[in-house]
């Protein structure tokens, strides 16, 4: 029985640019043994598409022998560079409200990561966050920021790079309608009323510079603003 020797066999990976051609070789102890080529399995016959050569090479004493396949398509080449075609604006919001930074890339269905201050953000680490696609744009989303989320936020793909500063500040409470003061007999209710531009503002009461608190006597109660 013949068994079939390789001199050179196939290199490991190969690389070209998009559209050009592909030359795989090998060579063998004898230039006359039948070889056949396969792609994942699948023979591969000569045509239009793939084309396979035999030349002779240089002899030894096995003899010799190059064979070439020269695919025309389906080439192999790196992935394209993903580039930011409009990066995050800077924002600057009060505590509470929502943040959301949008990005468009260059290419659909590209894989990009997001940072805050440099450290990645990722679904697991915490509900905080949203990303969302929609085509080319990239959004990631922060419900009811909080002071803490102050930071640069940055966007990478695997050919450029977006940042945006966000800053969020304390909210600036208004009072809408203050204490009246009241006059009362001395077996009759006071109600003290306030009311804030802010419904989840949960206010103190105090009486001479001293807190108040609930008791049997005394309720205190917050309903909207």
């Amino acid at each position: 029985m013949m068994v079939l020797s390789f001199i050179r066999k196939l290199d490991p990976a190969y690389q070209v640019d998009k559209g050009n051609k592909i030359r795989l070789m090998v060579e063998l102890s004898n230039p006359d043994l039948p070889l056949k080529w396969y792609k994942n399995g699948q023979l591969i016959k000569p045509s239009n598409k793939a084309t396979s050569d035999h030349r002779e090479g240089p002899r030894g004493p096995a003899g010799g022998g190059c064979h070439l396949l020269s695919p025309h398509v389906s080439p192999v080449s790196p992935e394209p560079p993903v580039t930011i075609v409009k990066g995050p604006e800077d924002q600057q919001v009060v505590v509470g409200e929502r943040v959301v930074l949008e990005v468009e890339v260059s290419e659909e269905g590209a894989q990009v990561m997001w940072t805050k201050d440099g450290v990645e953000l990722t679904r697991e680490e915490t509900f905080k966050y949203r990303f969302k696609k929609d085509g080319k744009k990239h959004f990631l989303i922060l419900n009811e920021a909080t002071k803490e989320d102050t930071g640069r936020y940055r966007i990478m793909t695997n050919g450029g790079e977006a940042e945006a500063e966000v800053i969020v500040e304390e909210k600036q409470l208004e009072v809408l309608q203050g204490i009246a003061d009241l006059t009362v007999q001395a077996t009759e209710q006071a109600v003290f009323k306030c009311e804030v531009s802010d419904e989840k503002v949960t206010g103190r009461w105090f009486k001479n510079g001293v807190e108040v608190r609930p008791s049997k006597r005394i309720h205190i109660s917050h309903t909207g603003r």
